[in-house]
């Protein structure tokens, strides 16, 4: 003991492999956590900009719309 710290520990051979498989599994299982929650964030980021372009079309769509109906346009007079 160094103090209340341990500074190495005495295991039998089959205690260590349960700790090192349950280690290798909660590594295994903090790496798939880790993937899942990038790719839900991902997903979430491609519908953010998604939505962006929709409205951004709809918008460019509707000035579009205003600029061409006939009652909209401005004629000048004829001489």
């Amino acid at each position: 003991m160094n103090g209340n710290v341990p500074e190495f520990v005495i295991l039998s051979y089959p205690n260590y492999l349960k700790f090192d498989e349950a280690k290798k599994n909660k590594d295994i299982n903090s790496e798939e956590d880790t993937i899942e929650k990038l790719n839900r964030e991902i997903s979430a980021l491609k519908d953010e900009i998604r939505q962006k372009e929709e409205t951004e079309l709809i918008e460019s769509t509707g000035e579009q719309e205003v600029e061409e109906k006939p009652e909209n346009r401005i004629e000048e007079p004829m001489l």
